[in-house]
């Protein structure tokens, strides 16, 4: 173990104030291994009067992008900053970190080459789907899963957030570069108070004698929600007294109230802004009986160890890439990706007493700190450091 700190840049295309699962990693990933690594971070600009929240980085740089109307995401252009170009220019980097494969990544990786610098660089997402959505057509859809591959591959070292999305990225996309697999964890604890539990209570207007299902996450048509609303309605035509709870800003946000209304379940549904104080989340899990996840999108979610820290168990899709390795009945519940067979599961495990039961046994099974991940993310940057140096 070196006995300074390393210097590490760190890429990506998204930032606060947008909030997703590849930011909460990369937050975290600084946050616990500030003490070991001088962390400067790249990241899109920001919306005008939008406050800083820090994380502790040693240097944070908001680099020129533009909003893209058809996605959540900006499209960043670090070719076309020169205050960018020129701070990158000034650093003594040993390591360069980079957590998506677009305008930051695509630079970075240029840029490690360029100065043999190591690289890292993140599969954290099903990206086939992401262009399947933007271009519609399948020959274009393969062209730019191509030219993603190559990107990955001219890194030193790919790390997939899970063993079911190496496989995609391996077997499905064709990356031929070696990967290290770090799962993904959390850095949410049980949370002990109950104070700020009755308050989201009353500000929700939440009934806790009813089952109180949740979702938290983008509000994107890719992770399930309309099987979730065609779901809770037939959940509803069966007799069962619940409430909903979204927790999530997204492109679909609108276009989902409005079919929640459509299918008559607007009482019994409650949307929450995108919330970032994190005991607030964590409350309203604890408060939710079951967490309702059928995203086939997702590779290893956060939001899924997230409940299990309240002790909130998930339904899950079977076979889906987030639920790889798990065990029905022993991390959570798995059903399949079908309307009626999801809201059977529901209706058949609507239950206050196994449900409190199971989220007891998510707790125990699933529930995963970010200590031994960031621990063996800071091992292989020290490795590909000392190979490089040899």
């Amino acid at each position: 173990m070196p006995k300074e700190k390393i210097n590490v840049a760190v890429f990506c295309d998204v930032y606060y104030p947008m909030i997703d699962g590849v930011v909460k990693v990369m937050e975290s990933q600084i946050k616990y291994l500030k003490d070991r690594v001088n962390f400067y971070l790249f990241v899109p600009e920001a919306p005008k009067g939008y406050v800083e929240k820090p994380i502790g980085e040693v240097k944070l740089t908001r680099v020129k992008a533009a909003k893209l109307f058809f996605i959540d995401y900006q499209m960043v252009t670090p070719k076309l900053d020169r205050k960018f170009k020129k701070e990158l220019k000034s650093l003594d980097l040993d390591l360069i970190l980079i957590h998506s494969p677009f305008g930051m990544g695509k630079y970075a990786i240029k840029y490690a080459k360029k100065h043999n610098i190591p690289s890292i660089i993140y599969a954290h997402s099903q990206i086939k789907q992401d262009f399947k959505r933007a271009v519609k057509f399948n020959f274009i859809v393969k062209i730019m899963i191509w030219f993603t591959m190559r990107r990955y591959d001219k890194c030193s070292m790919v790390v997939p957030v899970g063993e079911g999305i190496k496989n995609i990225y391996l077997n499905e996309y064709g990356m031929k570069n070696q990967t290290y697999v770090i799962n993904n964890a959390t850095d949410m604890k049980y949370l002990e108070n109950p104070k700020l539990v009755n308050e989201l209570i009353d500000k929700y207007k939440l009934n806790t004698n009813k089952i109180i299902y949740s979702f938290l996450g983008r509000i994107n048509r890719l992770k399930g929600l309309w099987l979730i609303v065609d779901s809770l309605k037939i959940v509803k035509e069966h007799g069962i007294d619940f409430q909903m709870i979204f927790i999530g800003e997204g492109q679909d946000r609108v276009e989902l109230e409005e079919y929640v209304k459509k299918q008559g379940l607007e009482n019994d549904v409650v949307f929450t802004s995108g919330l970032s104080c994190r005991d607030e989340i964590a409350a309203l899990l604890q408060i939710s009986d079951l967490f309702l996840f059928p995203s086939l999108y997702d590779t290893n979610s956060l939001v899924q160890v997230e409940a299990a820290s309240q002790k909130t168990a998930s339904l899950l899709i079977k076979d889906s890439v987030t639920a790889y390795g798990l065990e029905d009945g022993k991390h959570g519940y798995l059903t399949d990706y079908d309307i009626e067979k999801y809201s059977n599961r529901i209706i058949e495990v609507s239950n206050k007493e196994n449900l409190k039961r199971m989220g007891e046994l998510a707790y125990k099974n699933m529930y995963r700190t970010w200590e031994n991940s960031h621990n063996l993310l800071y091992d292989l940057m020290i490795k590909l450091i000392e190979e490089k140096k040899n």
